[in-house]
């Protein structure tokens, strides 16, 4: 992750290749499937969050996040 405003880069290693990627603000969730992974842009995990489903997409608003399934929607605070 490069921040445009200072140049700076940061790091963050997936185990999987990711399926999508959503922000919001500082926030960036990593759809790897069955797992999400929220980071911060200076590259820090925020929250890890792993399913037994295979998750469709993810929806972040401040610090709430939306699962969605294909047949539901999960939240959770981040």
């Amino acid at each position: 992750m490069k921040k445009v405003s200072n140049s700076s880069t940061n790091f963050y290693n997936a185990e999987m290749l990711p399926k999508g990627i959503k922000t919001y603000n500082d926030v960036i969730a990593i759809n790897l499937g069955t797992e999400t992974d929220f980071i911060h842009t200076n590259g820090w995990l925020i929250k890890k969050y792993t399913s037994t489903r295979n998750i469709k997409d993810i929806v972040i608003c401040g610090s709430v996040a939306g699962i969605i399934y294909k047949d539901k929607i999960e939240l959770i605070n981040l």
